[in-house]
């Protein structure tokens, strides 16, 4: 401005005019009325962190103004494998053949194993430690990728019960029962809610937030958006069916009751094996199933669900990985490795209620199941 006068100082705020102009459009404000209306909420600033160009290297500095061989390398190379004697003075003696061999040999970075066992070890331990610091913070997304992993641990060992189904009625009903009777489930169900209400929390959060670009392409942009939608209502439906289910049957009218057995065929205890003259009763959940998937369009409706889960669980699990705390060269294997064990653990849950209605029509040539009364 100094050296063109008055017609440089009319260049410098043409250019900033139109600097203005442009984040302007950016923002999607049509005036300063706009920008005061809107508020902090103009500027989307979650992400900068992610776009921060790097400084290029100054090789002026270093080759010139300063020595060759620096205080921190040297630190570095005698971590790396020196002597750590402190006569790093004698690294400047060594041929340059020498110098640059030991520097390559110590500064490259050891590549990480990517073999299957060792992906599969450290994604589960990284599941386990991000499961126990819980999903508690003050960062949004931070919240929303804890929740994931927590959930995501849930769904595994909820398929793991499930499956006990499949070794028949009374190892089920003793699955049902231990959960219902464990106090320590009663916290689990209660955190699994909060974890819950905080992922479809932000995530609906941050999915406004990127409203404009999800109404373009809706099927492709909001992939997570649509399937959580449906993973909602389905989650509601199963949980009001099995967790606070009726009491008696609709079909028969027979209580879902079923006589504790333990490991050995007989009838649980209360002392010794009865109580009184009766056997101690529990929740049928065998029966429940079987009752809940006779019809035809429930298992589809569950069968959708679970695709639904699926998508959700496939898309959604790439970004997850973005925010675990592990080598940016582990991160490709974790989300091939998480992307495909979604596969048998949507086939597990669709399993379940496919085997249920193959039982209650008949199923095996045994003749159709008395679902009230747990009986062939």
């Amino acid at each position: 401005m100094s050296a063109f006068g008055e017609e440089g100082v009319r260049k410098c705020i043409d250019i900033l005019r139109s600097e203005f102009e442009m984040a302007m459009r950016l923002m999607g404000c049509q005036s300063i009325k706009d920008i005061r209306r809107r508020g902090a909420k103009a500027v989307i600033t979650t992400d900068l962190n992610r776009h921060m160009a790097p400084v290029p290297m100054d090789y002026l500095q270093m080759a010139t103004y300063q020595p060759k061989t620096t205080q921190a390398q040297l630190n570095r190379f005698t971590r790396g494998g020196g002597n750590g004697d402190g006569n790093e003075g004698e690294g400047e003696s060594k041929s340059s053949s020498s110098s640059s061999s030991s520097k390559s040999s110590s500064s490259s970075p050891r590549q990480p194993s990517t073999d299957p066992a060792s992906t599969f070890v450290s994604l589960l331990w990284v599941m386990v430690v991000s499961t126990l610091k819980s999903f508690f913070s003050l960062d949004g997304r931070t919240m929303l990728h804890r929740s994931a992993l927590f959930m995501v641990a849930f769904l595994v060992i909820h398929l793991l019960g499930n499956l006990t189904a499949f070794a028949g009625k009374d190892v089920f009903n003793m699955y049902g029962h231990k959960l219902r009777s464990n106090i320590a489930v009663v916290f689990v169900e209660y955190y699994l809610l909060a974890a819950s209400v905080a992922h479809a929390g932000m995530g609906l959060y941050y999915s406004f937030g990127k409203r404009n670009f999800i109404k373009k392409k809706p099927l492709v942009n909001g992939k997570l958006l649509l399937s959580s939608i449906l993973v909602t209502v389905f989650v509601v439906l199963h949980v009001l069916a099995f967790r606070f289910g009726p009491k008696v049957s609709p079909v028969t009218g027979k209580p879902y009751l079923a006589p504790l057995v333990d490991g050995s065929g007989v009838n649980g205890s209360e002392g010794n094996g009865t109580r009184g003259d009766a056997p101690v009763m529990i929740t049928d959940l065998y029966a429940m199933a079987l009752d809940t998937f006779k019809q035809a369009p429930v298992v589809a409706f569950y069968t959708v669900s679970v695709a639904a889960v699926g998508v959700h669980l496939y898309y959604g699990w790439s970004k997850t990985v973005l925010k675990m705390d592990v080598a940016k060269e582990m991160k490709p294997a974790f989300t091939a490795m998480g992307q495909f064990l979604v596969w048998p653990l949507c086939l597990g849950f669709t399993s379940l209620p496919i085997y249920f209605y193959w039982l209650a029509h008949g199923g095996g040539g045994a003749g159709k199941v008395d679902g009230a009364a747990g009986e062939l």
